[in-house]
Parts: structure tokens; C-alpha cells; sequence
């Protein structure tokens, strides 16, 4: 008994010593980091995301800020990939990554092994570290081989963590489609021993994603009446048990509306059960004070959701929820006070507000993010999307300039000059000349960079050319993209191969 006490005082200890900040984040480029792991044969943990990316600041509060991670990181050699790094959507495009934030487990030999979802408890999220670093196998593979072995009983609980924790829904071009995903699924849930109430659970609900997924818009999802009516009664044992509840807190809070539909698709008895117990369980997230501001905020637009279920498209929800967001968002504003809570609580609270039609209440918050936070400019769009929607102009186009003057980094800013110039493009067409200048300044700058067409910077050059062919309706604007054409085209000899293809292509097709 001595020993075990004096074991669980070191362990307290030495975690309680740790904390984000000792977190022994890779310093340099990223092929060093492989290199690393492959002369101290240690597992990489690569994180991908942006410093005003909300989900990647809830990430770093709830999960990097945590002793336990710290100290669980130094069996790993750890990986911060911020997007507006030198190359770092060139590193995107390789490890098949483009929503921030991205989280993976890579061998020592650079194999993936598991991504991990975002809405991951931190015990949960740590077993699923400690499994792939345990058993190094790629997720389809590990599912294959648990499938083989399930029956036995031999497999241990942790690698049911790991399947049921990990993301499914991967961005990978040889990856599962939905209907696959949904086959492999089906067959793990039903594998898992029912006493692993989460992981059970867990594989259940991406099982009903993958299949929401591939379902064609209008059908549904469900081969019978009766595995239908079988799904709707799974979901209301999950929304009654706290474990499976927990651990589906994610899928519960933003797919109500899209899986109640599928669930319980006619008014009547059967859907109005289904949004009772959902209601039951998301008032009672929202309402409890143990759980992050993060997932309150998240409960509370679920319940929103379930309030307008059914009622006419102009309708609003009910005047006393419309209380409860403006005293949750109160709320909110006064707890969430370090910078990287508070930049991703504030975003999600000013949605909220917008959803319930209180546009002058969210415009206010913002506007007071806009002189708090750190990276302004993702608030700053936000405010143009209100004016745009209230048929304000110029008052929108001026927080798009202001977004894109104040936003700083190599993809942060070209993302957002692509908005600025999409609403330029929609709100004042007529500004030819502006609209020239402009994206000459937008596109001066990416030519600049060499992983200008990867990754996310290529997704935001394919909406940037179908912006233009939508404005691209005189002859007084095909002069303005010849000349963009002329002036910024030969700059893709810089490149070689598949990036040149690219550039070539972009500016060969632009608005044409």
C-alpha cells in the first residue's frame, strides 16, 4: 500500500509540474521532425491549425493547456504546423490535411496512424495517444484486424478507445468513402462489448454520420422502417446515459436537426419524443456549470436548432430561449477571459445571437472582440457578413478591408483577401478599377510564396477564379482580368511540375 501511495504522490507531482508551455514542440522544419522520430524511433504528434482558428483554441484550452498532455508528449516528438509557416500548406497538401484544426499520429516512418477529432474528452484523447503508440498500426488496418479478433474478447479496451475517438471522416484521396466508412462501422459497433458504454456509443454515432453522409439529399438513410425506428430508440438511450451522452457531446450539439430528420422524419409522436429527450439533454449541458463554456455555448445551439424545428422559415424561437441565449452569452462574456478561450467562445456566442435574430446584440460583441482580440480580422468578417445580410453595402465592404488590412500571416492573409474580393465583387461591381487594384495587391502577394498553389491556398485560388466568372459579364471587366492576366501570369515560371500546372491554369481559365 506504501509504494502505491508513493507512486500516485510522484505522478501527481510530475504532472502538476507540467503544463503547456512544457510541451517540447519541434523547433524547425518539419522534415527534421521526421527525422527525429526516426533516430529516437518515437511516434509524431502533428497538430495543424491557425492562431484565430476558434475550434483550434478551444483545442489548445481544453486539451494542450493540460499537465497530462505535456507529460504524455514526451513519448512523442511533437509537431506544431501553423498554417502561415514557411511551406506549411505544401506540408498540408502532403499529410492530406486542410481544416484547421487537424490533429494526427504518425509512425516514426511517417505512416498515419489515427487523426483525432477535435470533441474529444481528455481521458479519452490520451488513451487514444497511448494505443497508437502502443500499436502502431494505420486505423483501417487496426479495424480489420479488432474485427478478426473481436469475438475472442482479446481485445483491449483502450484499442476500442482508439477506433471509436478516432476521425473517421478524413479529407485523403484514397480514403473510405461514406458508404464504406458506414459498412466498417456498423460491424465495429456492433463488435464492442456493450459494457464500453462510450466506445460503443461513440461507434454507433459514426455510423449514423457516415450514413447521413451518403444518403443522396431527400432520402433516407435507413434500409427499413424498422432499422429506423431501432436508430431513433439508440439515440434517446444515448441522450439518457451520461456516459454515451459525454462521449457523443459533439455529434448531439451539431447534428440534431440533420439526424432528427432522418430519425423521425413525419411530424408526430415518435419525433416529438426524439426532440423532448434532445431538448432534455442539451438544456441540461447548457445549464451545467461543470462543463466548459465551449460546450455550453454548443448545447445552447442545439437547443436552438430543436426550437425551429417546424416552425415557418421567418420564425424565430421561443421568446424565453431568446432569454436564455442572451444570459448564456452574458455568461460566456464574463467567464471567458484568456485569450485562447475567449477567441473561441466569443465567435460561437455572437452565432448564437444571430440565430435568434438579435443582430444588434452580436454586432456589439463583436465590435468589442474587434478591439480585445488578437487576431481582429476573424471578427472583423464576421461583421461584414451582418451588414452584408442587412442590406449594407458599403458599411460591409469596409469590415472586409479592415479584415484584410489587420490580418497577418502568409494563408491567413490571402484568405482573407479572397473575401475581401469576392465581396467586392458582389457588393460593388461596378468598381472596376478598385477590383483591378486590389487583386493585384491579393495575388502580388501569394505569387510571393512557394506553396501559393497547395493546400488551402489552392481551394482559395478555385473560389477566387469562380468569383471572377461570375463578375465576368462586360467587356469593361474581361479587360480588367487580361490585365491581371499580363501583369501577374508570368510569374508562374518561378515554379515547376504540378504547382506551375496550377498557376497556369488559374490564370489560363481566370474568369474565362
Amino acid at each position: 500500500m506504501a509504494h502505491w501511495f508513493i507512486a500516485v504522490v510522484s505522478l501527481t507531482l510530475t504532472l502538476s509540474a507540467a503544463s503547456a508551455s512544457d510541451v517540447p514542440w519541434h523547433k524547425g522544419p518539419v522534415d527534421e521532425a521526421f527525422e527525429t522520430a526516426k533516430q529516437e524511433q518515437k511516434p509524431l504528434f502533428l497538430y495543424w491549425g491557425a492562431v484565430w482558428c476558434p475550434p483550434c483554441n478551444e483545442v489548445k484550452k481544453t486539451i494542450f493547456a493540460k499537465p497530462e498532455f505535456a507529460e504524455r508528449m514526451r513519448q512523442f516528438i511533437p509537431v506544431y504546423l501553423d498554417g502561415d509557416d514557411e511551406n506549411a500548406q505544401t506540408w498540408g497538401e502532403k499529410l492530406e490535411v486542410r481544416g484547421y484544426p487537424t490533429m494526427l499520429v504518425l509512425s516514426p516512418d511517417g505512416e498515419e496512424l489515427v487523426r483525432l477529432s477535435t470533441g474529444v474528452p481528455l481521458a479519452e484523447f490520451l488513451d487514444v495517444l497511448d494505443d497508437a503508440q502502443r500499436r502502431a498500426v494505420p486505423l483501417e488496418r487496426l479495424a480489420r484486424e479488432v474485427l478478426a479478433n473481436s469475438v475472442s474478447g482479446s481485445v483491449p479496451r483502450p484499442t476500442w478507445r482508439r477506433l471509436a475517438f478516432a476521425s473517421w471522416t478524413v479529407e485523403r484521396e484514397d480514403g473510405p468513402s461514406p458508404d464504406e466508412r458506414a459498412a466498417v462501422l456498423a460491424r465495429l459497433a456492433a463488435a464492442c462489448p456493450s459494457g464500453f458504454v462510450a466506445e460503443s456509443s461513440r461507434l454507433w454515432s459514426e455510423w449514423l454520420t457516415a450514413k447521413l453522409e451518403a444518403a443522396p439529399t431527400g432520402d433516407s438513410p435507413f434500409e427499413s422502417e424498422e432499422s429506423r425506428r431501432s436508430a431513433a430508440k439508440r439515440i434517446i438511450g444515448i441522450l439518457d446515459q451520461p456516459e454515451a451522452l459525454d462521449a457523443n457531446i459533439e455529434f448531439l450539439s451539431y447534428a440534431a436537426s440533420d439526424a432528427i430528420a432522418a430519425l423521425a422524419p413525419s411530424e408526430g409522436d415518435e419525433r416529438r419524443a426524439l426532440v423532448r429527450a434532445w431538448q432534455r439533454a442539451m438544456t441540461a449541458v447548457s445549464k451545467d456549470g461543470n462543463r466548459s463554456i465551449g460546450e455550453r455555448i454548443h448545447a445552447m445551439g442545439a437547443r436552438i436548432d430543436l426550437d425551429l424545428l417546424g416552425r415557418a422559415p421567418k420564425e424565430s424561437v421561443s421568446r424565453s430561449l431568446r432569454r436564455e441565449v442572451r444570459r448564456e452569452v452574458a455568461r460566456a462574456n464574463r467567464e471567458a477571459q484568456a485569450g485562447a478561450e475567449r477567441q473561441a467562445v466569443m465567435s460561437s456566442a455572437a452565432r448564437l445571437l444571430l440565430r435568434v435574430g438579435m443582430e444588434a446584440e452580436a454586432r456589439t460583441l463583436l465590435e468589442a472582440e474587434v478591439e480585445r482580440s488578437a487576431s481582429p480580422y476573424y471578427f472583423m468578417s464576421a461583421l461584414a457578413q451582418i451588414e452584408r445580410d442587412a442590406g449594407h453595402p458599403d458599411a460591409a465592404l469596409k469590415w472586409f478591408a479592415r479584415a484584410y488590412e489587420s490580418s497577418r500571416g502568409r494563408a491567413t492573409r490571402f484568405q482573407w483577401g479572397v473575401l475581401y474580393l469576392v465581396g467586392l465583387m458582389e457588393l460593388a461591381p461596378m468598381e472596376v478599377g478598385r477590383i483591378r487594384g486590389e487583386t493585384l495587391r491579393v495575388l502580388g502577394e501569394l505569387m510571393n510564396q512557394d506553396d501559393a498553389f497547395a493546400g488551402r491556398n489552392l481551394t482559395r485560388v478555385g473560389s477566387l477564379g469562380r468569383a471572377f466568372k461570375g463578375w465576368n459579364t462586360v467587356p469593361a471587366r474581361l479587360e480588367v482580368i487580361e490585365g491581371i492576366r499580363g501583369t501577374l501570369g508570368s510569374g508562374c515560371e518561378r515554379w515547376e511540375d504540378a504547382p506551375r500546372d496550377r498557376c497556369d491554369s488559374f490564370f489560363a481559365q481566370l474568369g474565362g
